[in-house]
């Protein structure tokens, strides 16, 4: 494929399919947004464009990736990095860090063992009891009184723009546990 050809002919970077903790460089095709997205966003990599590679192969040389690099799609990504150079590798998001703890629902799309890793890499915390959680994402089954659960949405949207965003807009219904059966 033309990404290995081009890294092995111009040297200097490991070709992997997902974000790792030294990781500096992701390249995204089409602007969307995937869980190496993401990834590349908190861990403040260069988020770069595949044209960036192919102009690189091209010249010979690895070209600086400023003009190369996907802002306007994740615009996070360009403050995450920048965040990332001055602080150094030891950087730990904070984004979710002052939350209260979140309950995750069992099904969730992505699945619920992704976004319990994207939390937890955001510095954010979880609870398995609906009683000690902030807030929840996903559909829930809960009869607590003014409890807000949120799409998933939310939290991608949230690293993508590298803020907390307002939940009002994210807000899903609550379902009522089921009444015990009376006998």
């Amino acid at each position: 494929d033309f990404f290995k050809a081009a890294s092995k002919h111009l040297g200097g970077f490991q070709l992997r399919k997902n974000v790792f903790h030294d990781t500096t460089h992701v390249v995204s095709g089409s602007g969307r947004r995937t869980l190496n997205v993401l990834y590349a966003i908190i861990k403040g990599c260069w988020l770069l464009s595949p044209k960036w590679v192919s102009d690189s192969y091209n010249d010979g040389k690895w070209l600086p990736e400023d003009k190369y690099e996907l802002v306007e799609h994740f615009p996070a990504a360009q403050i995450s990095r920048s965040q990332r150079i001055l602080e150094g590798r030891s950087r730990h998001t904070t984004l979710f860090s002052k939350l209260l703890p979140i309950y995750l629902a069992e099904k969730t799309f992505p699945s619920h063992e992704d976004l319990e890793k994207l939390i937890l890499e955001c510095g954010g915390k979880l609870t398995a009891s609906l009683r000690k959680a902030g807030m929840g994402i996903g559909h829930i089954r809960c009869r607590r009184k003014n409890f807000c659960a949120v799409s998933e949405k939310w939290l991608l949207d949230s690293i993508s723009n590298g803020q907390v965003l307002s939940t009002q807009s994210y807000e899903i219904q609550t379902r009522d546990r089921d009444e015990s059966p009376e006998f």
